[in-house]
């Protein structure tokens, strides 16, 4: 027999959460299944900074606790999964940066998870999720070159994938919305390895001269602004 969908794999897993009563062994093993598939979902967002992993174990805490109210609003259970567990998983990464308060508190990722004898570490080990090189961002943005900058670079890394404003994605050539700044900055700047201009533009059907000119003239400009926004000084040393 063909192996199900992920979302029919979701649907399952979600429907037999549901029906175990809660705190029940049942519901604990249920839950278990569905957070293990969830895992490995390719749009939950990753940043690079090393609480990231603290903050993603938050998250699926929270989803664990609150799972009884998830309201699918679309016929894409796995999209509404991600775009609920985003927003929840965006104010985590937003607190990695803002809100590092003396005594704050964040879950272990040594902790048992629902008492079965298992850690959250084990069940992010087994998904495979997290291999991503935590240095990707400091060896591609040249606008922070400097040591000393690495804090803010993964700033920019995290409002290059967030962009929570739509600055970047709003920012596009003349009728080529395919062709925005989010995109350019993620393929040029934090993918690792990164695309060159030549595959970008292949893949966007795009003029090569066309693309070079709009991340100079529109895409540069708004990195190097928010850059500066968060304290980097771009003549410091000279």
């Amino acid at each position: 027999m063909p192996e199900p969908s992920v979302d029919s794999q979701l649907r399952q897993q979600l429907a037999a959460v549901l029906a175990a009563p809660v705190q029940s062994a049942v519901r604990a093993k249920a839950m278990s299944k569905l957070l293990q598939t969830v895992m490995r979902l390719p749009g939950i967002d990753r940043v690079a900074h090393q609480d990231y992993l603290l903050a993603l174990n938050q998250t699926w805490e929270w989803m664990s606790r609150n799972i009884d109210k998830f309201q699918p609003s679309t016929a894409c259970l796995e999209l509404d999964l991600v775009k609920w567990i985003n927003g929840y998983l965006y104010w985590r990464i937003y607190d990695i940066y803002h809100s590092k308060a003396p005594g704050a508190e964040y879950l272990s990722l040594d902790e048992e998870v629902f008492d079965r004898g298992e850690t959250y570490l084990d069940l992010l080990s087994e998904s495979g999720f997290f291999n991503f090189n935590l240095d990707t961002l400091n060896e591609h943005i040249q606008l922070l070159q400097q040591q000393e900058d690495r804090q803010i670079a993964t700033q920019i890394e995290t409002w290059i994938q967030l962009d929570p404003q739509q600055q970047l994605q709003t920012c596009y050539p003349r009728d080529r919305q395919n062709c925005h700044c989010q995109v350019l900055s993620y393929r040029l700047l934090v993918k690792d390895p990164p695309d060159s201009f030549t595959q970008i533009a292949r893949d966007l059907d795009l003029p090569y001269q066309t693309l070079v000119a709009h991340w100079k003239r529109r895409c540069l400009p708004l990195l190097q602004q928010r850059a500066q926004k968060l304290g980097y000084e771009p003549n410091r040393g000279a």
